[in-house]
Order: C-alpha cells, then sequence, then structure tokens
C-alpha cells in the first residue's frame, strides 16, 4: 500500500520509477477529496500521436502540454482498452429468479414427476448455471425457482426452464404444449423497498469528520423516482421483474472526492447503466464504493450488465478505478423465502 500502477496513460518508459506521488489520504490520480489534479513524479512523454502511440522527445515540455499530452493519452485508453473481462474478474452474488409457465389451452400438467426424472431435470439445468430450488407442478401451470450464476439472463433462464421440462415431460410419457407466455421474477433477500432506501440511507450510516466531503458526497447522490422497481419489463408476451443492486469497490480501496470528479462518475455511471438498455433508479456514492439500484434489461446477464458498468465508467475517469470484482444481488417485491414457501 501507499504505490500504485499509474494508469495506461501514465506508464513510464524504460528506467523511470512507477512510484506515485499520494496526496494527503493516499489517493493517486483524481482520487483525493480535496481535488482531482493528477500528481506523477513520472514525465509525460513529449511528442505527437503516431498510430495510437507517442513519440518520446527528449527535453521540457512546453506550457500547456502536458494537458494536451494527458488528454490524448485518455482518449486512445477510453477508445481502446477493456480493463475488466469475465475471465478475470471476481463477482461474489447473489441471484436467484422464480419462473412460472401455463400450459397451453385445452391441455393439463401432470401434478407430479417421477423421481429420475427430476433428478434429471436438476442435472439438466446445473449445466446451464441454475441450480433449482423448488419445482411446484398443477394441472394448470408450473413455478421453479433458481439459484443462478451470473451469466444466466432472466431470457436465457425462461428459454432453458421450458425447454428442458417440456422435454422431460414428453421423455416420460405426458407431452404438454406450454403457451407463449412466462413470468421470470428476480429474487432476493430482500424486497424493492428496502434496497431502494438501503441506497438511499448509505451517507446517513458512514463516520466522515469532514462535513465539506459529505456533502460533496451527498450531492453527487442520484435518484429517479419515475423509475419503478415493481413493474414488469414486457418483451415478446412475457414479463420479467429484474431488480439488480451492483456494488463497485475502487482499486486499493483509494477514497473518492473532488467536486469535479464525482459528477462526471455518477453521470458516467448513469451512461454505462443506460448503454446496456437497463433502467437506473438510484446511484449512492461512498468514499471506496458505489452503490446502483437498477431495472436491468431482461435479456442481459448480470454478468454482462456489471462488466458493461464497471469498465465504460472505468474509462470515462481515464484509469482503472474499480477492483476486479463486483457485487451483483437481484430483489423483487417479494423475498426468496416467499416465493420457495
Amino acid at each position: 500500500r501507499g504505490r500504485a500502477i499509474p494508469p495506461p496513460f501514465l506508464l513510464p518508459s524504460p528506467g523511470e520509477s512507477a512510484e506515485m506521488t499520494l496526496g494527503p489520504n493516499r489517493a493517486p490520480l483524481g482520487l483525493s477529496s480535496r481535488g482531482s489534479t493528477p500528481r506523477t513524479n513520472l514525465p509525460l512523454p513529449r511528442g505527437k500521436p503516431v498510430g495510437g502511440a507517442f513519440r518520446a522527445a527528449a527535453g521540457p515540455h512546453p506550457a500547456g502540454e502536458e494537458r494536451f499530452l494527458l488528454d490524448n493519452h485518455r482518449a486512445f485508453f477510453q477508445k481502446h482498452t477493456m480493463l475488466y473481462e469475465a475471465a478475470n474478474t471476481h463477482r461474489p452474488h447473489s441471484l436467484a429468479y422464480s419462473w412460472s409457465a401455463w400450459p397451453q389451452k385445452g391441455t393439463a400438467l401432470p401434478v407430479d414427476l417421477p423421481g429420475p426424472t427430476r433428478s434429471d431435470l436438476g442435472s439438466a439445468w446445473r449445466k446451464d448455471g441454475m441450480e433449482l430450488q423448488s419445482l411446484k407442478l398443477e394441472s394448470t401451470g408450473v413455478l421453479a425457482t433458481f439459484r443462478v450464476d451470473p451469466t444466466v439472463s432472466p431470457v436465457f433462464c425462461a428459454g432453458r426452464a421450458k425447454g428442458r421440462l417440456q422435454h422431460a415431460l414428453r421423455s416420460a410419457g405426458n407431452p404438454c404444449a406450454f403457451s407463449r407466455k412466462v413470468s421470470v421474477r428476480a429474487l432476493g433477500h430482500n424486497i424493492t423497498s428496502a434496497v431502494v432506501h438501503y441506497v438511499r440511507d448509505q451517507l446517513a450510516h458512514v463516520d466522515l469528520a469532514d462535513p465539506r466531503y459529505r456533502d460533496e458526497l451527498g450531492r453527487s447522490a442520484f435518484e429517479e423516482l419515475s423509475v419503478d422497481l415493481n413493474q414488469p419489463v414486457e418483451l415478446r408476451r412475457s414479463r420479467y421483474w429484474y431488480g439488480l443492486h451492483l456494488v463497485l469497490v475502487t482499486a486499493e480501496r483509494y477514497r473518492m472526492g473532488g467536486d469535479a470528479f464525482l459528477p462526471r462518475l455518477r453521470d458516467a455511471l448513469a451512461d454505462a447503466v443506460h448503454r446496456t438498455g437497463s433502467q437506473l433508479r438510484s446511484i449512492a456514492i461512498m468514499p471506496d464504493h458505489v452503490h446502483l439500484a437498477m431495472k436491468g434489461d431482461p435479456e442481459r446477464s448480470p454478468l454482462e450488465i456489471g462488466l458493461a458498468v464497471q469498465n465504460d465508467s472505468a474509462k470515462a475517469a481515464g484509469f482503472r478505478l474499480w477492483q476486479d470484482s463486483f457485487y451483483m444481488g437481484s430483489f423483487c417485491a417479494y423475498d426468496l423465502s416467499a416465493i420457495r414457501g
């Protein structure tokens, strides 16, 4: 701690030190709570960009060239760099979906499945990243609950749940045609109102010595009351309740701050969420992490949404702002125990 690898646009040339000059709160490059001016002991390369790289030149920097070089490095970095990828990103999660479906008019579902058929179904769904928690069959409909991997979107879950169950019923001698209407709910241990209040009240539960810093964080908060997280997204005659709670933590737990930096980060996070096709309800920016509550695009998995927000916001900041991990949790108006019970 106390050292940091400089971001791509400040990488040293051979023989130069990679040590950053840190501010009073040991925060590098725009993360100081008292401002966002980069400071480093590394001389910026001179010259003009050639094919996306800079041709170095000796000598002192002319006035204004440092900012010119920094802006050009950042532009190249934002366009060409993928900072976080699924293969090297740790993603703790608490994700569950319930799936409801109904038979076509004039047909009925069997009220039970043989033990081997149920076991085979569970094994098949497990390969899809869906761990069966409960399965309730009635003649008029079916309700299944799954714990899911972050790679599983609600639309994918609906397709695999219906397809594998239909195949199992046909193999057991009880073929049944399903209606095209389905319902998928993202579930969690907390309901929607609890998550919304938790994100909104983050600042009230943190102990900060400087009231000016608390005000900075408060001004960076965001809430869009018109986004009703309890209303479903309708897609191809189906309904999806897809509430997501995303948490990103800064690299090395460096503290964020600055009246210029925090609003830019908030806007970058909001833009990143909207580019995924999701609807943002709220943002809470804390000293070393952020919380986001949103209604996700049901065709995108939690992993896709999380990586997109993580990458786009870090690129807007101009450096590797986040740890190689994020937390994603799901929620709706009912908690997991209510659905399974």
